[in-house]
């Protein structure tokens, strides 16, 4: 739950802060589109951006899908 809420906020932020990025990244949309976004969080797509609320909203973004991956693979070493 808190990866989407995470998520949501930081295409939010995106579409503020770096409108001309997101365009040029085809106005990606969340519910369709997820797996677009792993090159902007997890790559160099905003390393250059100046915006901090946008580089924290990654960050935290970052940790919260390793949250989500570490449970998974718990989760299958359990079961």
């Amino acid at each position: 739950m808190s990866t989407v809420v995470l998520g949501a906020r930081f295409l939010d932020l995106w579409k503020k802060e770096e409108p001309e990025l997101w365009r040029r990244w085809g106005s990606p949309n969340m519910g369709y589109n997820f797996g677009m976004y792993f090159p902007v969080i997890f790559g160099s797509a905003l390393n250059q951006s100046k915006a901090v609320q946008l580089l924290k909203a990654r960050k935290f973004l970052r940790v919260s899908f390793g949250g989500l991956a570490l449970s998974f693979v718990a989760l299958a070493l359990v079961l």
